[in-house]
């Protein structure tokens, strides 16, 4: 056995090695220093660990007898892989944003799990395809964070869908996510109302020097909005009765605040849904004929205008092209 050599730089070479992930193997460390050196150098680590964090703890692999790092609130592999399974399914990221993310959930687990993790990825990673936007939308996302925590109002330019850009002063009050894109919610300075804006088609942004006070009337929250849209959220909240073949968890997880009132013969479904009306109607409709409106009245009557302006767009003339 060699002499103890200075207890703080050999913690600190333990140290350093422990946090590169490098082995420190227990019989190495008793044949150089000894047992009682190391049982103390061990301990000492784990106090001063315990003393500055709540995550962080060293313990021995005894499959190999090498001293390792773990972090107690890491992720486990399934809660990885149902993480990076929303991202990819989400198409919201560019590649290389996606491949960094996806990169940094696999380094919380072991090598082992790591690589059990990945190849289940790796078919659904290699053929990705992002939705078209191009933008960096973590870094966009990192931005609205801020000025939304901080009730700070931006001076932005907007370019919509038709490459038409204004240019905006509003408050940023929640961020939202639904096929594919990430939205903003902000209340106009000009219009005096909350807008739903794709964050990707946000640029230029710099907060500005003054207040915007959105009245009580028109406050929002997450969870209201959430559990009362499809994702459109204009025309005011409506409580409607329609009748459906879509089975109830669908419906009742499409619409939280939702309940089934009888199921009939024929297997379909009534339903009372509460939800804003844009969102209503764009989900009826998209049910096609499987769906029906049966009451309130007036939007029984609007779903008929709507359809009946549907039909009458297929007997105009077709375009060329």
């Amino acid at each position: 056995m060699k002499a103890d050599n200075n207890s703080s730089r050999r913690i600190a070479d333990m140290l350093v090695k422990l946090f590169l992930g490098k082995p420190v193997y227990r019989k190495k460390l008793l044949d150089t220093y000894g047992t009682n050196i190391v049982n103390r150098d061990v301990a000492d680590i784990r106090n001063v660990l315990k003393s500055n964090t709540n995550d962080l703890e060293i313990y021995l692999d005894r499959k190999n007898g090498s001293y390792k790092f773990t972090r107690t609130s890491r992720f486990n592999i399934e809660e990885i892989i149902f993480l990076a399974k929303l991202a990819l399914d989400s198409r919201s990221l560019r590649k290389d944003d996606l491949d960094m993310l996806l990169n940094k959930m696999l380094a919380q687990l072991s090598e082992a799990e790591a690589k059990i993790a990945d190849g289940i990825m790796k078919n659904e990673h290699h053929n990705y395809v992002a939705a078209r936007n191009n933008r960096k939308i973590l870094d966009l996302l990192k931005t609205f964070i801020y000025y939304i925590d901080s009730r700070q109002p931006i001076h932005y330019r907007f370019v919509d869908g038709a490459h038409k850009e204004t240019f905006n002063i509003g408050l940023p009050v929640a961020i939202w996510y639904a096929e594919f894109y990430f939205y903003v919610i902000i209340y106009s300075k000009e219009h005096k109302r909350h807008e739903t804006r794709r964050l990707e088609r946000f640029f230029d942004i710099k907060p500005v020097d003054e207040k915007i006070h959105i009245p009580y009337a028109e406050r929002m929250e997450e969870k209201v909005l959430r559990n009362n849209t499809f994702l459109l959220f204009s025309g005011g909240i409506i409580t409607f009765v329609f009748q459906t073949f879509v089975y109830p968890e669908v419906i009742l997880d499409r619409f939280p605040n939702s309940r089934v009132l009888k199921s009939l013969e024929d297997e379909s479904f009534i339903y009372e849904v509460t939800a804003y009306q844009d969102s209503a109607r764009m989900f009826v409709l998209s049910q096609g004929g499987m769906a029906r409106v049966l009451k309130p009245a007036s939007f029984v009557e609007k779903m008929r205008a709507e359809l009946e302006k549907m039909i009458g767009n297929y007997d105009k003339e077709y375009p060329k092209f």
